[in-house]
């Protein structure tokens, strides 16, 4: 939460955009979504939500980025794609066949 309020405020004073984390772990657990809600330290930034695209291809949807971008507030919404981390991790999700028209179609 801290380093979300930080780097917000920052953003705010020198009038930059911000992108915050990777917000899956917030979709699955309501808990977390107060670590992510900035928009009351930065009024006035450009604020992007973030989700990973590979989430797609195991039962994300168009509600999971709406919430995303509605949890904090957002401008707009990225779908970040990292194959190659998702690869070397032992629990990650490699699922990246067809995410393209996934991506499309949202």
């Amino acid at each position: 939460t801290e380093i979300n309020y930080i780097l917000a405020s920052a953003a705010q004073e020198t009038g930059i955009a911000m992108g915050v984390g990777s917000q899956r772990a917030a979709i699955e657990n309501q808990n977390l979504e107060d670590t992510f809600k900035v928009r009351e330290v930065a009024p006035d930034i450009l604020l992007f939500a973030n989700l990973g695209a590979v989430q797609l291809n195991y039962g994300y949807g168009i509600d999971e980025c709406k919430h995303a971008v509605d949890m904090i507030e957002a401008d707009a919404l990225i779908l970040h794609l990292n194959a190659l981390q998702e690869a070397l991790q032992p629990e990650g999700d490699t699922r990246f066949k067809g995410i393209i028209h996934k991506i499309e179609s949202i």
